[in-house]
């Protein structure tokens, strides 16, 4: 029952933020569901996923979807995602867990520091940058499942 109510207020965060999808399903189905980590990992893609696609439809209704950024950057994430997935093979589900919390801790501090809106996001100068996390953010993606908002600083835009 605590990891329905968990699950809950995940898609209630996502929903209301926007974001904390795999930040906060990753942890819910390793220590409440007991789930294994290399599992848990792959069920919150799925799981994150599915749930998004709710609320795209609205975001596509009030034009906040940028489509040159987001085709540029899933362009690279999805290669990145491969590899990501590849290597989570080589790996315990230990160090994931592991670099997981490494990358909740940067999330965090990037958090508290704030952003800065975005500019134009297709700007010749930001290109690079949005391939480069892309292809980052698709790593990320498929070596702990986690990903969908992270952003980049170039300058004064942000990517988010």
């Amino acid at each position: 029952m605590l990891t329905y109510f968990l699950a809950l207020l995940a898609g209630l965060s996502l929903g209301l933020l926007g974001g904390g999808g795999s930040i906060l399903t990753v942890p819910i189905l390793v220590y409440i569901a007991k789930i294994p980590a290399k599992e848990a990992v792959a069920m919150s893609l799925a799981i994150v996923g599915t749930t998004t696609l709710f609320g795209v439809y609205n975001h596509y209704k009030h034009k906040n979807i940028q489509f040159k950024v987001a085709l540029l950057f899933g362009g690279a994430a999805i290669p990145g995602t491969y590899l990501g997935s590849y290597i989570s093979q080589f790996i315990s589900g230990t160090a994931q867990l592991l670099i997981f919390a490494v990358i909740m801790i940067i999330a965090a501090s990037f958090m508290f520091k704030g952003r800065t809106e975005c500019a134009s996001s297709t700007k010749s100068k930001n290109i690079p940058m949005t391939l480069i996390s892309g292809a980052f953010v698709g790593v990320m993606t498929g070596l702990i499942g986690v990903g969908g908002r992270f952003s980049y600083r170039s300058g004064t835009n942000v990517l988010y």
